[in-house]
């Protein structure tokens, strides 16, 4: 069973360049006819790694899923595991292993909205700590290019306090938590194309409301897939895990989302193809073989 163990605010943040990544890249020689002086451009393209994954471009390549990504767009679990082992060795802290069913609970302010989303996280903790093993765990993050929210911090008390961090260009959103002599350390994937998948499930469920009549608080969204301007899911009209719904399909046209199935029955795939363009990663394999 997962556990929410942190709960943190944290306000929108801005994406800059990516840092910490050396990029190889090849170069051409060109003349200038005014001037007759070579000069070094890059080729894009001409510095695939062995992955095949395009450095100029700003794709690495993730090993736990198996694809060259841009971590500032989709994040990797693979830069958790070596940041906790970097913090290992740096703090000489005795960290327990590694746990992978923690949620964490994450707050974004954004358009003077509160959005909450439970991450999946991995979580590092340490018991019997010396007070001093706590400034070497904020400094560790303050030191590697986290950056601390100033939103994001708990007043010390008797439960102790926390303080969230995340790495500016990337995906990666981290929290540290004290309590008496206990420390855990939380990181997770966060990036801003969650604030949208947000915003689209509130409207999509909106269309539900409006449809048949149901207040918006009684209509429990679940979203499966979403690409691009496409949505498959599911969908009661009660809080109860255990209550009867649906699967729908919805699309997004001229910036508004649209129900085009919903229930239990057969879909036309041959006009969800044709006429919305549906792609097979979406009707796949639930809806159409």
């Amino acid at each position: 069973m997962k556990k929410t163990i942190l709960v943190l605010s944290l306000s929108l943040f801005s994406v800059f360049l990516l840092t910490g990544c050396v990029v190889n890249q090849n170069t051409n020689q060109n003349v200038n006819e005014n001037t007759n002086q070579i000069t070094n451009q890059p080729i894009v393209g001409g510095d695939k790694d062995v992955h095949g994954c395009i450095g100029s471009a700003g794709y690495s390549w993730c090993e736990a899923k198996q694809k060259c990504l841009r971590i500032w767009e989709e994040g990797c679990v693979d830069n958790i595991t070596i940041l906790f082992d970097q913090l290992k060795k740096d703090t000489k802290i005795n960290f327990g292993q590694i746990l992978n069913n923690t949620e964490l609970t994450w707050m974004v302010k954004y358009n003077n909205q509160n959005l909450e989303y439970k991450l999946p996280a991995y979580e590092m903790s340490a018991q019997e700590i010396k007070p001093e093993d706590i400034t070497k765990v904020y400094n560790f993050f303050l030191t590697n290019g986290f950056t601390e929210d100033q939103n994001n911090q708990t007043v010390k008390s008797i439960a102790g306090h926390s303080i969230g961090y995340s790495y500016p260009g990337t995906s990666l959103v981290c929290g540290v938590g004290d309590q008496e002599k206990n420390l855990a350390v939380f990181c997770a994937i966060w990036n801003q194309n969650m604030i949208s998948n947000n915003l689209d499930k509130e409207k999509v469920s909106q269309l539900f409301a409006e449809k048949y009549n149901k207040k918006i608080e009684d209509i429990n969204l679940t979203i499966n897939k979403q690409v691009n301007n496409y949505m498959s899911g599911g969908v009661k009209f009660s809080a109860d895990k255990n209550a009867e719904g649906g699967i729908f399909l919805a699309v997004k046209i001229d910036n508004d989302w649209q129900l085009v199935y919903d229930g239990n029955g057969s879909v036309n795939c041959q006009e969800l193809r044709e006429k919305y363009q549906f792609p097979d990663e979406i009707l796949k394999p639930n809806f159409c073989d």
